[in-house]
């Protein structure tokens, strides 16, 4: 536990979306800070990281309230794997406090046709699930091991890290953002263990949960918002379903534009993905082509017709596992709604 002790006039949470424009090519800026009154005004520049030079501010802006700001980043570039295009902004309150943070600017869409898109393009999985551990050390890992295994990743040609199963140490974000990687940030929800009793008094239809899911939720996102490595928010993992999963994907709704992954939403009730575990290739043939599982309602085929489809699980190398992954791969090729996995 760390507790931080503030000067009055700091700034308490501080939110810069980037957001940029494939069709017109220009990026804007959303800022929001939250503080107390005394606070404001809060001032904001925008500087190209690691700059050679001391260089002038690419925008500067005010906040003078809790309100959000908008502004236009002029000569800012998107951010991607290819090109992990970052930005440095700098803040200070009206009492003389300040901190600095990195940011970047992306546009992560959903199509009519189902297409998940990022800075105009169909964005094509090639993921991990990621598992924060270290062989002697355990859940003891540091930078240094992040940074290597990033370096693996990218070296076999990953393009994406879902966070399985709860937000990783804030130094893997940091460096996704660095190296270039997609992250699917992943709520720290699992109770997979219920279902040894038929889901009963599962945390995720339970109230007395209801709290302790949405805190989770909340600190997620809190953390992790201003990074543009962020490309989809997953609520949990292997945790049914249930009024608490609803109600974290309606306050994720609340704050972000990201579309909102949990593999548990079987009848596409509260999720803009379809996801899914370890579909055979016939049967991901089938839902890619746009025929109907036999266990959808029918507003579910509806929904899931316009959605993207991602393998959030497969090709998990247990027993005499994995195979196949030539099957999987012409199926992404053929149809871009189905947009990848993550082994």
């Amino acid at each position: 536990m760390t507790l931080l002790a503030q000067r009055r006039g700091e700034v308490d949470d501080a939110e810069f979306r980037g957001h940029w424009d494939p069709v017109a090519g220009t990026a804007e800026r959303r800022a929001e800070v939250t503080a107390d009154s005394c606070a404001y005004p809060v001032t904001f520049e925008v500087y190209p990281l690691d700059a050679d030079v001391s260089p002038q501010p690419l925008v500067a802006g005010v906040v003078e309230d809790q309100h959000r700001v908008v502004v236009p980043v002029d000569g800012a570039r998107p951010w991607s794997p290819e090109e992990p295009n970052l930005y440095q902004v700098c803040i200070r309150s009206n009492m003389g406090c300040s901190a600095q943070f990195t940011v970047g600017f992306t546009d992560v869409t959903i199509g009519d046709d189902g297409v998940l898109c990022t800075n105009g393009h169909a964005l094509r999985f090639r993921g991990v699930n990621r598992h924060e551990f270290h062989p002697t050390r355990g859940r003891a890992v540091t930078e240094q091991d992040t940074v290597a295994d990033y370096i693996t990743m990218l070296g076999h040609h990953i393009n994406a890290v879902r966070t399985s199963h709860s937000p990783p140490a804030s130094h893997a974000m940091d460096l996704a953002d660095r190296m270039g990687l997609w992250v699917v940030l992943e709520g720290d929800v699992e109770t997979h263990g219920f279902v040894r009793q038929g889901w009963r008094e599962n945390p995720s239809n339970d109230p007395q949960w209801q709290q302790a899911i949405l805190d989770r939720t909340a600190r997620m996102w809190h953390r992790d918002k201003n990074h543009p490595c962020v490309v989809m928010l997953s609520l949990g993992n292997e945790s049914n379903t249930g009024a608490n999963l609803r109600m974290a994907a309606q306050w994720l709704r609340q704050h972000s534009r990201l579309p909102i992954h949990y593999e548990g939403d079987f009848q596409a009730e509260y999720t803009d993905v379809h996801s899914r575990m370890y579909a055979t290739p016939t049967e991901w043939r089938k839902l890619a082509s746009g025929q109907p599982h036999p266990a959808f309602s029918p507003d579910t085929v509806q929904t899931v017709a316009h959605q993207p489809l991602v393998l959030c699980e497969y090709a998990h190398a247990m027993g005499n596992g994995p195979g196949g992954l030539d099957d999987y791969e012409r199926i992404y090729r053929e149809f871009p709604r189905a947009c990848g996995g993550f082994v």
